[in-house]
């Protein structure tokens, strides 16, 4: 039986801050596909979240598994690829727009805000002895994912330091090893890379940064340091949670959205389950200018995703033993189970941005005397955050932080299973 292996590889490390000029538009176009992809951003947290109970920071790409499914997509034909598009949600989406939006996305990125670093990169990788790719898929792949197609042998350790090459080009020198081993069996990889490297639109102070109190739950109490600053901020507020908005690089096109549950005797988790992309989007439009004393903690955040089937599973993808991959093969006819799906992502916050990285922007005061009576607004205890990307409305990446310092707390209990997507049946 052939195996195929899917990988989506990326570090997401930002830094990013406040300073608003103007709140862009709303782009009117692409409805369908930006809710396919916000909808699987959610359900894949979340599932993600159901299959891993430990409160320990958690932090996903969607955009690189969204984007590896849309690419096997075009591969797979029939119950396979219904499969599929149950479990990204685009049953209402023909491939060829599909194809487009994701197009649209992949060029964009890297050239919407030119003091922000974005890189997302994808490839396919074969097995030369055991098969071709078919000509029209190669094409597809190059034309609508800039994908590259690499033949390679699958053996030996010169396959798995060519695919960690690849991952540590790609990744901006963050990702240095995604492979140990390659299987000769496996007969194609699809990789995806995704950066992101960015410094606040106007930085923290680092003199004001002090150590502070993080509550990782009720009576459990974490000192970690607080980066403090006063100024005008975006802010949104309701009876369920209070979000700030902190752009980054020019500040139009890519902001940290940091969401603070208002009820703290329920876990980030349980708060998360019943929250949706909805939700975000109207907080998001109804954001206004605050006076704000904001204080939020420094955090580093890793997450690595060994195999990804079993939660996709959950999601709606069902467990074809047989999957019918053959628009990916010239003669046809080819089918295979897939193997593995993978995922390393990693954050880093800190007063200007990335640690490494300088900063570009300029440092504001944090006091102003003319100004009293900020509001205080204290993630002092577990949060969740989204990096998005406001142009497409896309979720680039998302997480939670139990404990910014890293150190993993207890268990919690299992969450409420989520929904899967299936169509259903029509009465005869």
């Amino acid at each position: 039986m052939k195996r195929y292996f899917l990988g989506c590889l990326l570090p997401a490390f930002m830094a990013f801050i406040p300073v608003w000029k103007q709140k862009p538009a709303p782009n009117p176009s692409r409805p369908e596909f930006t809710q396919s992809h916000n909808e699987f951003a959610f359900r894949l947290l979340k599932t993600v979240l159901q299959a891993d109970t430990a409160r320990n920071n958690k932090l996903i790409s969607p955009l690189s598994v969204y984007l590896n499914l849309s690419m096997l997509c075009n591969g797979a034909v029939k119950d396979t690829r219904t499969t599929i598009t149950q479990t990204l949600g685009t049953e209402g989406i023909d491939i060829p727009y599909l194809n487009s939006e994701c197009k649209d996305l992949l060029q964009q990125l890297p050239i919407e805000d030119s003091k922000v670093k974005v890189s997302a990169v994808e490839s396919c990788w074969y097995n030369q002895r055991k098969l071709g790719l078919s000509p029209i898929y190669e094409s597809l792949l190059s034309n609508f994912y800039y994908a590259a197609t690499v033949p390679s042998t699958f053996a030996g350790r010169q396959a798995v330091d060519q695919i960690n090459h690849w991952a540590d080009q790609n990744t901006d020198h963050q990702i240095l090893s995604v492979m140990q081993q390659a299987s000769p069996r496996d007969c194609i990889y699809l990789l995806s890379a995704f950066a992101f490297r960015g410094d606040w639109t106007a930085a923290f102070n680092p003199e004001y940064t002090h150590d502070g109190n993080f509550y990782v739950r009720p009576g459990r109490v974490r000192p970690v340091p607080m980066m403090q600053r006063t100024g005008v901020i975006h802010t949104y507020a309701d009876t369920a949670f209070t979000m700030v908005e902190l752009p980054c690089g020019a500040g139009d096109n890519y902001s940290l959205l940091v969401l603070l549950p208002e009820n703290e005797q329920l876990s980030i988790t349980d708060w998360l389950y019943n929250f949706t992309p909805i939700r975000l989007n109207t907080a998001l439009n109804k954001v206004t200018d605050q006076w704000v004393q904001l204080t939020l903690p420094r955090w580093e955040a890793s997450n690595e995703i060994s195999n990804l089937k079993p939660v996709l599973e959950k999601m709606g993808m069902a467990s074809v033993e047989e999957a019918d991959l053959s628009a990916m093969f010239p003669t046809g006819g080819s089918k295979a189970s897939l193997s593995q799906i993978v995922q390393g992502t990693s954050i880093q916050v800190n007063e200007t941005g990335l640690a490494a990285a300088p900063s570009s922007g300029g440092s504001i005061s944090l006091s102003d005397p003319g100004r009293p009576n900020a509001r205080q607004i204290m993630f002092n205890r577990p949060f969740f955050y989204v990096l998005m990307e406001k142009p497409h409305n896309a979720i680039l990446l998302s997480g939670i932080v139990n404990d910014p310092s890293g150190k993993e707390v207890m268990p919690a209990p299992a969450p409420p299973p989520v929904k899967t997507r299936t169509k259903q049946k029509k009465q005869g």
